[in-house]
């Protein structure tokens, strides 16, 4: 085929005559390329053996070559005029016009908005598929894709619709001192999360905060991890079949209260005294030093038991039948120590399910109670309790059925008037 072909049909019009170069099309128009003739005669050179098939490996290497010497001004380089023949490409190499090589704008996406409350929920299906979903519970971001929230430890989540992460990064590194950032990339597929939710046979939600849809921590990991069961032993005996708060065989000096913290198991600190469970609401703290330790003897503290029993009793949370069982009296504990039956009842309640231990009569509800410890230290009788009963018969042997003079047990609804 002759050039000459070639040429005309790259012409506006099929008038003939001599050829018209037409401006991106595969020739440089003197207004676009002031380069002496002779690369013009190269390039129909060039095009003359691409046309006869003869141009194959050396196509890249001339187009290189040409680049490096200001090819780049040929507008669609080698690719011939377009609608070419099919040796020859539509329209190929360096799109250009008459102002130069054309670059591919990068989109300018806004920076990402600041969402203050957010929600993450994951599905799961019987075959293990998993999707995802980030969903903004504020105004903020409205509805769109293009958000991110702070969490907690300096941690960051959100979606974009592309760009504005970096700037999110940079901040997070800058606020933590962190040196490096951990990124997941979750495609958002249309329709994928609602396709298994409909099948899920499992399902977790928490909101940026870190709690879940029960409003409890959220960050447990759950799979993956082997539970390690901290060995039993008693911080107070050694004992490895309880721990200190239910150990009661080795009361310490002569007051008959046990050393040591329930809620920390520790010996540094008594559970009368820990700020932990002065921290707990009040009936919390009666459940842990009182109900916990009913028929056993009590955790020393500077706040006795029976004091924080009637506090309890004379406030607005008192609720009846919550106290059952009362701790022992420094006198039923030593006596249980001398006598050595404890070390053999420690045991057994270690050992036998649905094991009762002894009542100290002194302890055996509220009546005892006011006369050996509340009425002593001008404490008032409670009226949940009703009338004030009668002092209790002297000289029952420790353990034995209280008189019927006794009063209510603690805990117990108050008498009909």
């Amino acid at each position: 085929m002759a050039i000459q072909q070639s040429n005309n049909s790259g012409q506006g019009s099929g008038q003939g005559g001599s050829s018209r170069p037409r401006p991106g099309h595969g020739h440089a128009t003197p207004s676009d390329d002031a380069r002496p003739q002779q690369i013009n005669s190269e390039a129909t050179a060039q095009a003359t053996r691409q046309e006869n098939g003869e141009l194959s490996s050396q196509h890249g290497k001339n187009s290189t070559k040409n680049r490096g010497r200001g090819g780049a001004s040929f507008h669609g380089g080698w690719a011939g005029p377009r609608g070419g023949r099919s040796h020859r490409g539509g329209r190929g190499g360096y799109r250009g016009g008459r102002h130069g090589e054309h670059r591919a704008r990068v989109p300018d996406y806004r920076p990402l908005d600041c969402v203050p409350k957010s929600s993450h929920a994951q599905v799961a299906d019987l075959g293990g598929a998993v999707a995802s979903r980030l969903t903004s519970n504020s105004l903020e971001g409205g509805e769109t894709n293009h958000w991110f929230s702070n969490r907690d430890a300096g941690k960051v989540w959100g979606v974009t619709c592309g760009g504005g992460v970096d700037d999110v990064i940079d901040d997070v590194m800058k606020r933590t001192g962190a040196t490096s950032c951990q990124f997941f990339l979750i495609p958002n597929t249309p329709g994928r999360f609602d396709q298994i939710a409909a099948k899920a046979v499992e399902m977790t939600w928490e909101d940026n905060s870190g709690y879940n849809d029960q409003g409890k921590p959220a960050g447990i990991l759950r799979h993956g991890v082997t539970e390690k069961k901290k060995p039993i032993k008693c911080a107070a005996c050694g004992n490895k079949r309880h721990t200190l708060a239910t150990c009661f065989s080795r009361p310490g000096g002569k007051d008959g209260e046990q050393s040591g913290c329930p809620r920390c198991d520790t010996i540094a600190h008594h559970g009368g005294d820990c700020k932990e469970i002065a921290a707990l609401p009040l009936h919390e703290q009666v459940k842990i030093l009182v109900c916990q330790r009913s028929n056993m003897s009590p955790f020393k503290g500077q706040k006795p038991w029976w004091r924080l029993v009637h506090e309890y009793a004379t406030s607005k949370h008192y609720t009846p039948n919550t106290i059952t069982f009362l701790p022992w009296s420094k006198e039923f504990t030593l006596e249980m120590a001398k006598s050595r039956r404890i070390t053999s009842m420690q045991m057994r309640h270690d050992t036998v399910a649905g094991y009762k231990l002894p009542i100290d009569q002194a302890t055996f509800g509220a009546g005892p109670v006011y006369w050996k410890y509340w009425q002593a230290n001008n404490l008032a009788w409670p009226s949940v309790f009703g009338p004030i009963p009668p002092p209790p018969r002297t000289g029952a042997a420790p353990g034995a059925t209280p008189h019927a003079s006794t009063g209510p047990v603690i805990g117990t609804q108050p008498p009909a008037s």
